[in-house]
C-alpha cells in the first residue's frame, strides 16, 4: 500500500450526530483516492465515520502505510493529532521522505513540505541539514513556521512547563503561544530565508545549465550571507 487516506470523525463519539444519523460521505478522500489511483498509486481509504479509533489505529500499527494522509478540520484536530502519534510510533526516516517525494513527482503530482522550526534540542547544524533535505527533496512549496504546542499532542505536554500565553484566551489560539527559552521569532525568520535562499540558489544552479543567471546567484549568495549573521546575531534571542 503505497498511501492510505483517512480522517479524523468518529460517529460514535458525537451524541448529536447519533441521534440525527445523516452522516457525511467523505467524498473529498474518494476525490482524491480516485485521482491517485489513476497515476498509478496503491490507495486504501479508511472511512473513520462507522470504526473506532482502534480499529483505525490497530490497521496503522499492522499494515503501515508508506505515506498517510489525514483530513482534519477545526472539529477533529485532537483526534488527528492522535492518530499521527501512533503513525508515528514506528517513525520515519530521512530517506522515506525523499523516496515518497521522489515517487509522487515522478508520478506528475506536486509536493510540498510543511517545516517547523524550534523543537527541544534543535542545534543550527538540524537546520543547515533540513536546508539539505530540502533541496535534495525538491518540493513545489515549502511552507515554514516555528512549531507551536497544540493541547493533547506529545509536543505540547513535553513543554507544557515552559509554555507562556501572552494573549487572553478569547483573543488567541494555539500559534501565539511562546516556549519559554526557545530562540526569538526573528532567529526563526533567518533560518526561513537561509533555506529559502538556499534552495532557490540550488535551483537556479541545476536548472539552467552551464548558464544561470549572474546577477540572481549573487542576489541569492546576499541573501545567504545575510541570513546566517542573522542567525548569529539573534542566536541568543529568546522569545519567552
Amino acid at each position: 500500500m503505497d498511501l492510505l487516506l483517512t480522517h479524523g470523525y468518529f460517529l460514535n463519539e458525537d451524541p448529536k450526530e447519533l441521534q440525527i444519523m445523516k452522516p457525511y460521505v467523505p467524498l473529498g478522500i474518494l476525490y482524491l483516492a480516485s485521482h491517485l489511483r489513476t497515476k498509478g498509486f496503491a490507495v486504501e481509504v479508511f472511512d473513520t465515520t462507522f470504526a473506532s479509533r482502534q480499529e483505525l489505529f490497530d490497521v496503522l500499527r499492522s499494515t503501515p502505510p508508506a505515506v498517510l494522509g489525514v483530513y482534519a478540520n477545526l472539529m477533529t484536530r485532537p483526534n488527528v493529532a492522535q492518530i499521527l502519534r501512533v503513525a508515528r510510533e514506528r517513525g520515519v526516516s530521512v530517506e522515506e521522505a525523499q523516496a515518497a517525494i521522489a515517487l509522487l513527482k515522478a508520478r506528475g503530482i506536486q509536493t510540498g513540505m510543511f517545516l517547523m522550526w524550534g523543537y527541544r534540542g534543535e542545534e543550527m547544524s538540524d537546520i543547515e541539514a533540513t536546508v539539505e533535505h530540502v533541496k535534495r527533496c525538491e518540493p513545489d512549496t515549502v511552507p515554514t513556521t516555528a512549531a507551536y504546542p497544540i493541547k493533547g499532542t506529545p509536543y505540547f505536554e513535553e513543554v507544557a512547563s515552559s509554555v507562556v500565553k501572552p494573549k487572553a484566551w478569547a483573543e488567541s489560539s494555539d500559534r501565539d503561544y511562546r516556549i519559554r527559552g526557545r530562540h526569538s521569532r526573528r532567529y526563526y525568520q533567518s533560518a526561513d530565508q537561509l533555506l529559502r535562499s538556499e534552495y532557490a540558489l540550488a535551483h537556479a544552479v541545476s536548472h539552467n545549465g552551464d548558464s544561470p543567471d549572474a546577477a540572481i546567484i549573487a542576489e541569492l549568495g546576499n541573501k545567504i550571507t545575510e541570513a546566517r549573521q542573522g542567525l548569529e546575531a539573534t542566536c541568543t534571542e529568546v522569545e519567552a
